[in-house]
């Protein structure tokens, strides 16, 4: 990505990176948040079960935890983030960084 970036400034990174997810630990949500920096723009999705998923039966983070881990997101917000709490990526969280 910084390669990219240094032969083009027209070179941008898009991802999605979802917290919350039954097994993140404190340390792949603090890893999340270094990586961050190297991307364009980003949306932190809050984890949300699937049925059709395998993720579906893994016992979920407890509230609090997701809780804090989505008010380091706000207290950190960086212009190129947005941040999602639905189960899919909504128009209102797209639309920032695709228009």
């Amino acid at each position: 990505i910084q390669y990219w970036s240094k032969i083009s400034p027209f070179v941008e990174s898009i991802t999605n990176i979802i917290y919350g997810f039954p097994t993140e630990t404190e340390s792949d949500f603090e890893s999340s948040l270094l990586i961050a920096k190297y991307f364009t723009h980003i949306n932190f999705v809050e984890f949300v079960p699937n049925k059709n998923t395998s993720s579906y039966n893994l016992s979920k983070l407890p509230l609090e935890t997701v809780e804090q881990y989505r008010n380091i997101l706000e207290r950190n917000k960086l212009k190129n983030w947005n941040l999602c709490s639905s189960e899919v990526l909504t128009n209102s969280c797209t639309k920032s960084i695709y228009n």
